[in-house]
């Protein structure tokens, strides 16, 4: 957006309220921008990733509802951010119509495991389909993307599965991290956890030492609103899940590197 020349003003979620997304702050910074001195509005939309990553925080669906149509009175767009939603349908918001002025986002990178096709869709009033189709490129989706995309999306049993084993597997490696002498484990809705290295020691070398046997988590100390021991961990396989905790647990007995 910053790159497009739009301005952007981030709200940052408390560690303190586990990092649980910030519709009051977005509500106030709504009411507050609407009465400044020009009299001119100075927001032109409110973006919000539901679940949000890295904290894999998500609000209700009923929530996110009441902001979109709250920004939709007020005359902006409310983009909602749900490429991580199909782990966590209670935050959806496509189980009803959409307000005004909603685009939703979703993506077939995170739970079909499709990142390489770069396919995903928007979902939004036909009104608001038809201005941002006006603005597409041509051929901007190649059919093998297309027809991947459809079958993934028919394929129920597949999903089913896998939301099934995320359940399962999610529970069993946060409470895994949560037995590791000072770690700080935060519950998530997405197919990954946030997690605090303990105190004394720095996210950029756990990372690194990880990395040196071939494990990859991400480096989370520079995400603003997060500290210096913050790092994401993806829940995949059980074997890589089990590789990862018997890693970790012996780093950071020893201290980091």
């Amino acid at each position: 957006m910053t790159r497009a020349g739009g301005r952007v003003t981030m709200l940052m979620a408390d560690r303190a309220d586990g990092y649980r997304p910030p519709l009051e702050s977005v509500l106030a910074t709504l009411q507050k921008g609407r009465q400044s001195a020009s009299g001119a509005y100075p927001i032109d939309a409110v973006l919000l990733c539901n679940p949000n990553s890295p904290t894999g925080q998500a609000c209700e669906a009923a929530a996110v509802r009441k902001c979109a149509r709250l920004v939709a009175r007020r005359g902006l767009w409310c983009i909602v951010d749900e490429s991580f939603a199909e782990y966590a349908n209670h935050a959806s918001i496509l189980s009803e119509p959409l307000p005004p002025r909603t685009v939703v986002l979703r993506s077939f990178t995170k739970f079909y495991g499709l990142p390489g096709l770069r396919v995903g869709y928007a979902m939004a009033k036909p009104a608001v389909i038809a201005r941002i189709a006006a603005q597409q490129p041509p051929w901007s989706v190649n059919m093998l993307a297309q027809r991947t995309a459809v079958a993934a999306l028919k394929d129920v049993r597949h999903a089913g599965r896998s939301l099934r084993f995320m359940e399962r597997e999610r529970t069993r490696v946060q409470k895994a991290l949560t037995r590791l002498p000072g770690c700080t484990v935060f519950p998530s809705a997405a197919n990954f956890l946030l997690i605090e290295v303990p105190v004394g020691q720095k996210a950029t070398a756990v990372v690194a030492a990880l990395r040196r046997q071939g494990l990859l988590i991400r480096d989370c100390s520079q995400v603003p609103g997060l500290n210096d021991r913050s790092v994401r961990v993806a829940v995949r396989p059980r074997a890589d899940n089990d590789r990862l905790l018997r890693a970790l647990s012996v780093l950071l007995c020893k201290g980091g590197a």
